[in-house]
């Protein structure tokens, strides 16, 4: 079984994908494929032929781990499958990062792109199939497409969240083209998973929430009423959670922060 190798020379790591084989009775490692350096090995994981998007996957995992970027913190994933999953991850800000005074700083620590591809989103996915809702903001719709494609999901539509005063008008925000008022949601699914339509779940619900805005990266009640009624009966998981909820597993090192609030 082909598997991730690092070598480490002159202080720097080297990927490539090696599988055991015997040479005169004794063990031995083949090259199949010389990733180089981690960047590079980020770029040519994805494009391996004869990989299957899980298998991909696990190698950008592994990657992650060798490299030392992969930080869940102290919490760990569930060790089950789910059939909903709804995923915000901390999305990185480069300009927001670097400059302490940008008066918008977010109050979390960031994820990099490579430590957000590497989330076990394959594993975490039922095999039956999976609805996933994965939340991004107006900065990150590249990535984000990026990931489903990487987690082997495939998109079905996109929800927006207007973020509105109490007046009901667009609560405007920062931006460097166009100012912020909208966070985005893709709705994307693996395996056999049926229309909501078709499970009959769905009646009107529009592909747009009109909804104030509430403590940083706090998403809107609405939203988790419209996950619970179109997923009803799903085993229901929330990655990144900032607020546990019945029937739901959580994860996250924030879980219980607006818990008290709701």
């Amino acid at each position: 079984m082909p598997f991730l190798a690092k070598r480490r020379i002159d202080g720097h790591n080297y990927y490539q994908i090696v599988r055991s084989i015997r040479v005169g009775g004794k063990p031995r490692h083949e090259t199949l494929h010389y990733l180089g350096n981690y960047q590079s090995a980020i770029q040519k994981l994805p494009k391996l032929k004869g990989f299957s998007n899980d298998e991909k996957q696990q190698l950008l995992l592994r990657l992650a781990k060798l490299e030392g970027k992969l930080d869940t913190g102290e919490v760990s994933l569930p060790e089950k499958s789910y059939e909903c999953i709804v995923c915000d991850p901390p999305w990185f800000y480069s300009l927001r990062s670097q400059d302490e005074s940008h008066r918008n700083r977010i109050p979390y620590t960031p994820m990099k792109i490579e430590k957000i591809l590497a989330l076990p989103l394959p594993e975490l996915s039922s095999r039956n199939g999976c609805v996933l809702w994965l939340w991004f903001t107006n900065n990150h719709v590249a990535e984000a497409v990026n990931c489903i494609q990487h987690w082997g999901f495939e998109i079905k539509t996109i929800l927006t969240w207007e973020k509105v005063t109490k007046e009901g008008k667009p609560r405007i925000g920062t931006g460097h083209w166009l100012r912020n008022c909208t966070e985005h949601c893709l709705l994307a699914t693996k395996g056999q998973v049926k229309a909501f339509a078709t499970m009959k779940t769905l009646t009107n619900e529009p592909t747009i929430i009109h909804a104030p805005r509430r403590e940083h990266s706090r998403k809107p009640a609405e939203f988790y009423e419209l996950v619970e009624k179109l997923c009803a009966g799903m085993t229901k998981l929330e990655m990144f959670s900032r607020q546990s909820r019945p029937d739901w597993d959580s994860w996250g090192n924030e879980v219980e922060k607006f818990t008290e609030n709701n």
